[in-house]
């Protein structure tokens, strides 16, 4: 009854208007277009713009021991990079957009690998076997460095075993850990940017000391035999037609392959409203937060380091939320270190040593404490980055780093498979005005175990935790949307639905129609309604 109680009093201060983000204002829009409560949606559509895909590809008898890559038809974003693990089947999942109906394949990093074309549905599958291959034109004797590095083969030339780590200077993201030895090869796959490339600086670590960077862009030529303190370049592949890196290796070349890690990124934005268990005003603008996880993986596919990079653009409320993820899939002592989260001591969160929140049973993050602490509130206006006509703040970033593997050992619980993360499926929420009771998530996604259920089935809310149904209305509309893109959110007092014209025809069709809705394709938008920065 406290609880309620506490709720009763928010929306009643909200309702008479003191400080809330639901308006009473009408809605400015297309007098064609639908409010929210004026759907009808099906009781079983999950709003989702993503869908989750089970791959399976079976590698060429010949060579079983190339890496696969998984783009968008463009190659301009990669879903996945990875080897198959003691078979020559490679298994895995990807979470790609609905709007997706056909990805490309590359098999291994040479120039003359043909891509492929493949449909794909709620499963991928294809027989590399089944077809000829074709080289792409490229003869074997072209070399050189165009468009960035997307692989490289290193040397350690140090006078002892020692732990490696290799770190992109953006962010730094760790994209190989690992144990080496004296003159030992080591390759890296894939970087954070969005079609696998490395950024342009990364930086070479020996036993947590910095020991040399290089510059991997292109636009200063790599060649095989290049030195950098205590490291070789043995070989490398670049972005635009895998073309390899000139020049010779240096003898002798070490026994067997050498360790491998890959890196894939997965990457979005979150919308959410704040007044859960109550309705909004379905602006979907109380928080705007787009999210880039990097996640880099040994050869037996095990995660070793997870990068997420957290940007606010806007929160258009009252209420002093922050913001947290679970990880499903993740135990607690599956993660060894968590850093990078921005919290104020002596506020509602507890955190354990290692860095995740405590008392919870699955992995879950809290990256920050309030919206407020990360964009400054211009002193007028609801929120910030909602109103043109209010100050801009520039957008800010938080970026967190979780280490699995470290010192040549995963975290006491054991290693966590790419496949058992299952990022595409990550838990994101937000706490409501640092009450940690309430966590507003995505429809049908589970509260955190500090989360109060109670609460469950007041005022509008629907949920029904015996059937997994949860943050949903009787209508079976949402709080929070989650959108594979940047998403230009709509303007305060506006509703999604005027702003973008074709949501509502994808949300009634049970997601069949116009699963690009958040496109700016010709139609798609009323641009008046969308919030413009003043850069733009």
């Amino acid at each position: 009854m406290k609880r309620l109680t506490f709720l009763f009093g928010i929306i009643l201060i909200i309702s008479v208007g003191i400080s809330s983000c639901k308006k009473n204002d009408p809605v400015q829009g297309n007098d064609t277009a639908k409010g929210m409560e004026d759907l009808i949606v099906s009781s079983d559509f999950d709003w989702r713009t993503t869908k989750t895909v089970d791959v399976s590809i079976t590698l060429p008898t010949a060579d079983l021991s190339q890496i696969v890559n998984i783009y968008s038809i463009s190659g301009d974003e990669l879903y996945y990079a990875g080897y198959a693990v003691n078979s020559n089947i490679l298994t895995t999942k990807i979470t790609i957009p609905t709007s997706v109906t056909e990805v490309m394949l590359v098999y291994g990093l040479d120039q003359n690998a043909e891509p492929k074309l493949v449909d794909v549905g709620d499963k991928l599958v294809y027989n590399f076997n089944s077809s000829k291959s074709i080289v792409n034109g490229k003869s074997v004797d072209d070399c050189g460095c165009d468009g960035g590095i997307i692989s490289l083969t290193m040397r350690y030339t140090g006078s002892s075993t020692a732990q490696i780590k290799v770190k992109e200077k953006k962010n730094l993201v760790t994209i190989y850990c690992g144990t080496v030895g004296p003159d030992s090869d080591f390759t890296i796959t894939g970087g954070s940017k969005k079609n696998g490339r490395f950024q342009n600086t990364i930086y070479f670590y020996v036993d947590g000391v910095k020991n040399t960077e290089m510059h991997v862009s292109c636009s200063v030529d790599l060649e095989v035999g290049d030195v950098y303190d205590d490291f070789m370049i043995i070989s490398g592949i670049s972005r635009n037609d895998n073309l390899p890196l000139c020049g010779t290796p240096p003898d002798p070349e070490p026994p067997g392959e050498p360790p491998v890690t890959t890196t894939v990124n997965f990457d979005g934005t979150l919308a959410y409203e704040d007044l859960w268990p109550s309705k909004g005003d379905y602006d979907f603008n109380d928080l705007i937060i787009t999210y880039k996880f990097s996640v880099t993986k040994d050869d037996d596919d095990y995660v070793q380091n997870i990068t997420g990079v957290f940007t606010v653009f806007a929160y258009g409320a009252a209420f002093h939320n922050g913001f947290g993820f679970t990880l499903p899939n993740v135990d607690p002592d599956q993660i060894i270190n968590v850093s990078g989260y921005e919290i104020q001591p002596g506020g509602v969160f507890t955190l354990a040593a290692n860095g995740l929140e405590d008392n919870q049973s699955n992995a879950t993050v809290i990256v920050y404490d309030d919206s407020y602490n990360i964009m400054t509130h211009p002193g007028t206006g609801i929120g910030v980055n909602t109103e043109e006509d209010k100050p801009y703040i520039p957008i800010d970033s938080v970026v967190v780093q979780m280490v699995l593997f470290d010192n040549g050992s995963f975290a006491s619980g054991g290693p966590v498979s790419y496949d058992d993360l299952d990022i595409g499926n990550f838990n994101p929420f937000i706490i409501v005005h640092q009450d940690r009771d309430v966590e507003v998530h995505l429809l049908d996604f589970a509260p955190s175990s500090l989360a109060d259920q109670t609460i469950f089935g007041t005022y509008e809310d629907d949920s029904d935790a015996g059937q997994q149904r949860y943050y949903t209305t009787t209508d079976n509309l949402p709080w929070a949307i989650n959108v594979p893109d940047v998403f230009e959110y709509p303007q305060e007092k506006v509703e999604v639905t005027t702003a973008y014209l074709k949501f509502a025809s994808w949300a009634e069709s049970g997601g069949t129609q116009f699963t690009d809705w958040y496109e700016d394709l010709s139609g798609y938008r009323d641009a008046t309604k969308i919030y413009t920065p003043p850069s733009k």
